[in-house]
Protein backbone atom coordinates (compact mmCIF):
# COMPACT_ATOMS: atom_id res chain seq x y z
CA UNK A 1 0.00 0.00 0.00
CA UNK A 2 1.99 3.24 -0.93
CA UNK A 3 1.79 5.93 1.21
CA UNK A 4 1.86 8.67 -1.61
CA UNK A 5 0.99 8.92 -4.90
CA UNK A 6 3.53 6.58 -7.18
CA UNK A 7 3.76 7.63 -10.98
CA UNK A 8 5.54 5.54 -13.23
CA UNK A 9 8.46 7.63 -13.27
CA UNK A 10 8.55 6.60 -9.27
CA UNK A 11 8.83 3.39 -9.86
CA UNK A 12 5.71 1.53 -8.52
CA UNK A 13 4.97 -2.07 -7.79
CA UNK A 14 4.83 -4.67 -11.09
CA UNK A 15 3.64 -8.37 -11.05
CA UNK A 16 3.97 -11.14 -12.98
CA UNK A 17 0.75 -12.18 -14.76
CA UNK A 18 -0.25 -15.64 -13.46
CA UNK A 19 3.14 -16.25 -12.34
CA UNK A 20 1.34 -17.66 -8.92
CA UNK A 21 0.45 -20.77 -10.99
CA UNK A 22 3.90 -22.26 -11.09
CA UNK A 23 4.30 -22.65 -7.73
CA UNK A 24 7.26 -21.60 -5.42
CA UNK A 25 10.23 -19.79 -7.63
CA UNK A 26 13.52 -20.39 -7.03
CA UNK A 27 15.52 -17.07 -6.26
CA UNK A 28 19.25 -16.45 -7.02
CA UNK A 29 21.35 -17.58 -4.60
CA UNK A 30 23.68 -14.62 -4.72
CA UNK A 31 21.31 -11.95 -4.22
CA UNK A 32 18.04 -13.80 -2.73
CA UNK A 33 16.04 -12.05 -6.04
CA UNK A 34 13.85 -13.60 -8.57
CA UNK A 35 15.16 -13.00 -12.14
CA UNK A 36 12.90 -10.85 -13.97
CA UNK A 37 14.01 -12.59 -16.99
CA UNK A 38 13.56 -16.18 -15.80
CA UNK A 39 10.61 -15.83 -13.95
CA UNK A 40 8.01 -17.66 -15.71
CA UNK A 41 4.32 -16.17 -15.92
CA UNK A 42 2.46 -13.61 -18.62
CA UNK A 43 3.74 -10.11 -19.08
CA UNK A 44 4.61 -7.84 -16.42
CA UNK A 45 1.88 -5.52 -15.37
CA UNK A 46 1.97 -2.42 -13.57
CA UNK A 47 0.68 1.39 -13.46
CA UNK A 48 0.38 4.32 -11.43
CA UNK A 49 -0.95 3.12 -8.05
CA UNK A 50 -2.10 6.13 -5.78
CA UNK A 51 -1.79 6.78 -1.61
CA UNK A 52 -4.15 4.44 0.32
CA UNK A 53 -4.61 2.14 -3.12
CA UNK A 54 -4.42 -1.80 -2.00
CA UNK A 55 -3.30 -4.69 -3.93
CA UNK A 56 -3.40 -8.20 -2.53
CA UNK A 57 -1.89 -10.86 -4.40
CA UNK A 58 -1.07 -14.31 -3.41
CA UNK A 59 2.52 -14.63 -2.10
CA UNK A 60 3.51 -17.03 -4.72
CA UNK A 61 3.65 -13.90 -6.96
CA UNK A 62 6.80 -12.73 -8.52
CA UNK A 63 6.72 -9.04 -8.19
CA UNK A 64 9.28 -6.33 -8.30
CA UNK A 65 9.16 -2.28 -8.19
CA UNK A 66 9.85 -0.28 -11.85
CA UNK A 67 13.08 1.51 -12.00
CA UNK A 68 12.70 4.67 -9.92
CA UNK A 69 13.51 7.77 -12.29
CA UNK A 70 12.45 10.42 -10.15
CA UNK A 71 13.92 11.80 -7.07
CA UNK A 72 11.04 10.94 -4.38
CA UNK A 73 11.79 8.11 -2.39
CA UNK A 74 9.11 5.43 -2.61
CA UNK A 75 7.53 5.08 1.00
CA UNK A 76 5.18 2.32 1.18
CA UNK A 77 3.43 -0.41 3.35
CA UNK A 78 3.98 -4.14 3.04
CA UNK A 79 1.38 -6.39 5.60
CA UNK A 80 2.03 -10.04 5.12
CA UNK A 81 -0.40 -13.05 6.61
CA UNK A 82 0.42 -16.43 7.41
CA UNK A 83 -0.98 -19.00 10.45
CA UNK A 84 1.63 -19.91 12.41
CA UNK A 85 0.67 -23.41 12.68
CA UNK A 86 2.22 -23.88 8.98
CA UNK A 87 5.35 -24.18 8.77
CA UNK A 88 7.67 -21.22 7.75
CA UNK A 89 10.60 -20.50 5.70
CA UNK A 90 13.38 -19.04 8.28
CA UNK A 91 14.66 -16.81 5.87
CA UNK A 92 11.52 -14.48 6.02
CA UNK A 93 13.04 -13.37 9.85
CA UNK A 94 16.37 -12.46 9.08
CA UNK A 95 17.87 -9.75 6.98
CA UNK A 96 18.54 -10.85 3.30
CA UNK A 97 22.12 -10.61 1.43
CA UNK A 98 25.57 -9.88 3.71
CA UNK A 99 22.59 -7.71 5.80
CA UNK A 100 25.16 -4.56 5.83
CA UNK A 101 25.25 -4.94 9.98
CA UNK A 102 20.76 -5.11 9.87
CA UNK A 103 19.82 -7.14 12.96
CA UNK A 104 16.81 -7.13 14.88
CA UNK A 105 18.29 -5.22 17.89
CA UNK A 106 19.02 -1.98 15.39
CA UNK A 107 15.70 -2.34 14.59
CA UNK A 108 14.39 -2.38 17.59
CA UNK A 109 17.38 -0.25 19.14
CA UNK A 110 14.30 3.14 19.61
CA UNK A 111 11.27 1.33 20.14
CA UNK A 112 9.09 2.79 23.26
CA UNK A 113 8.09 -0.43 24.35
CA UNK A 114 8.73 -3.88 24.35
CA UNK A 115 5.52 -5.54 24.40
CA UNK A 116 5.62 -6.40 20.02
CA UNK A 117 9.46 -6.75 20.34
CA UNK A 118 10.45 -10.39 18.84
CA UNK A 119 6.92 -11.44 19.52
CA UNK A 120 7.80 -14.37 17.13
CA UNK A 121 9.45 -15.84 19.73
CA UNK A 122 6.50 -16.41 21.31
CA UNK A 123 5.08 -18.63 19.07
CA UNK A 124 5.69 -22.00 18.59
CA UNK A 125 6.90 -21.81 14.94
CA UNK A 126 7.70 -24.53 12.84
CA UNK A 127 10.57 -24.16 10.06
CA UNK A 128 11.11 -25.25 6.84
CA UNK A 129 13.72 -26.01 5.94
CA UNK A 130 13.98 -26.93 10.12
CA UNK A 131 17.25 -26.19 11.44
CA UNK A 132 19.03 -29.19 11.28
CA UNK A 133 17.89 -29.16 7.48
CA UNK A 134 19.78 -25.91 7.15
CA UNK A 135 22.56 -27.30 8.68
CA UNK A 136 22.55 -30.18 6.13
CA UNK A 137 22.09 -27.75 3.22
CA UNK A 138 24.54 -25.54 4.13
CA UNK A 139 27.54 -28.41 4.08
CA UNK A 140 25.77 -30.23 0.84
CA UNK A 141 23.80 -27.68 -1.44
CA UNK A 142 24.48 -27.88 -5.03
CA UNK A 143 26.65 -24.62 -4.83
CA UNK A 144 29.19 -22.69 -2.85
CA UNK A 145 26.50 -19.90 -3.05
CA UNK A 146 23.39 -21.74 -2.22
CA UNK A 147 25.91 -23.27 0.68
CA UNK A 148 26.54 -19.76 1.90
CA UNK A 149 23.14 -18.67 2.11
CA UNK A 150 22.26 -21.76 3.91
CA UNK A 151 24.91 -20.95 6.44
CA UNK A 152 23.98 -17.10 6.85
CA UNK A 153 20.40 -18.02 7.41
CA UNK A 154 21.13 -20.80 10.15
CA UNK A 155 23.70 -17.90 11.69
CA UNK A 156 21.31 -15.66 11.53
CA UNK A 157 18.72 -17.84 12.99
CA UNK A 158 20.86 -19.16 16.31
CA UNK A 159 21.98 -15.79 16.32
CA UNK A 160 18.49 -13.04 16.40
CA UNK A 161 15.93 -16.31 17.51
Amino acid sequence: MPLHDCPPESGPLQILEGSHRFGLTDADPATGCISMATALGGEWFGGPINAGDVLIFNSLTVHAASPNFSSQLRISLDCRFQDYERALDPATLVFPGKSGGKSWEKTYANWRSDDLKYFWKRIPLQFKPSKSELEQLAQTADSPLMRSRFARILSQLESQL
